[in-house]
């Protein structure tokens, strides 16, 4: 054996985790197929379930539980337990907390829009970095530049989208009651505030703020619907526009923005950054609410993958941006860094507050 092979020599995890993600893609949908059945829920609810109670529950062949079951417990998915008269199986840690309905940590919806809204797209990311263009958009149905255009003329999958944002403000909303810069708050717009979830819970969270989401008129429907099954009518509305050129609310000292800085580039967002410094008074505060990169671009893997989305789908030049990205951008349009707040589960986000 040469040097040079025993430095190629492959650990046994080394091994398995470079043919977990050369195999990615059956694994990948496995796991989306068993969030269908609700596999995940129902083995949360009765863990050690034999391979024929499965079949049974799942209402396919013997032969496609086998298989399945099979796939999952190779992804470490779910765990299969010898010693009985027969086999059982139950939940992974990492399943029990992600994919579990039972779960406040669920990210079934997210799955499902990997699934049926992101994966053929994704398909053309060589394409996309050959060319330099977000090639995988030409596969979405619709006219625009961004998948959010393209979203709102196809109901269903905006539908689905919408449903996996709203998952993600779930996990992340809690963790809007330690900004302390909120307290300061009296009238706060929220840029891409979706159907409005992050801005009810905004409100329901500091009591004398009043919030508008500033967003596209199909979401803004969905808004107002949201808003008033809530309820929060007298503090929380919708306002239709397009955010680059109309007009900001009228009388706002704070501007909220999940994850929006991520589907731009850094000169987008400067004018964005800009546009909100100029629609603020002094001391008015920006807040940016993102999945962040760490300093040297080599994690966490979440981080990586929504860049390529960025980067083949999306709008063709976002990313998740490293905490250092933000300073520079604060810099560059008037705007002094004040705090950043770490968010560490389930996934790195970062809470960054700016005040003109």
């Amino acid at each position: 054996m040469t040097e040079r092979t025993k430095k190629l020599m492959l650990s046994d995890r080394e091994l398995k985790d470079f043919w977990l993600i050369r195999d990615g893609y059956h694994f990948f949908q496995a796991m989306a197929a068993a969030c269908e059945f609700d596999l995940f829920t129902f083995l949360s609810r009765n863990p050690k379930s034999s391979q024929e109670q499965i079949h049974k529950h799942l209402g396919i062949t013997p032969y496609a539980t086998r298989a399945l079951l099979f796939a999952l417990a190779t992804a470490r998915l779910v765990e299969r337990e010898e010693g009985g008269e027969r086999p059982v199986y139950r939940n992974s840690k990492a399943a029990e907390k992600f994919l579990s309905h039972d779960s406040q940590y669920c990210m079934v919806p997210i799955v499902r829009r990997a699934r049926q809204v992101y994966y053929r797209p994704m398909f053309f990311l060589y394409e996309s970095l050959k060319t330099g263009r977000h090639v995988g958009l030409d596969d979405v149905p619709g006219k625009g530049n961004t998948i959010y255009e393209k979203l709102s003329q196809n109901p269903e999958q905006e539908k689905i989208f919408h449903q996996a944002m709203d998952a993600t403000s779930t996990f992340f909303n809690p963790h809007l009651a330690v900004v302390e810069e909120l307290k300061q708050v009296r009238h706060l717009v929220d840029l891409g505030g979706g159907d409005a979830t992050n801005a009810i819970k905004l409100a329901q969270l500091f009591p004398d703020l009043r919030v508008t989401v500033y967003e596209l008129p199909t979401v803004c429907a969905k808004a107002d619907s949201n808003i008033a099954r809530h309820k929060m009518e007298d503090r929380v509305r919708s306002f239709a526009g397009d955010f680059f050129k109309d007009p900001f609310p009228e009388g706002i000292d704070a501007v909220f923005m999940s994850h929006v800085n991520v589907i731009w580039s850094e000169v987008r967002n400067i004018e964005l950054l800009r546009r909100c410094c100029e629609a603020l008074p002094s001391k008015g505060k920006v807040i940016c609410y993102n999945l962040t990169a760490n300093d040297t671009e080599t994690d966490p893997p979440g981080a990586a993958g929504m860049t390529l989305f960025f980067l083949a789908l999306a709008s063709g030049n976002g990313m998740a941006w490293p905490h250092r990205a933000y300073i520079e951008w604060f810099e560059q349009c008037g705007l002094t860094h004040t705090r950043t707040y770490r968010v560490k589960e389930p996934y790195d986000h970062a809470i960054i507050v700016g005040q003109k």
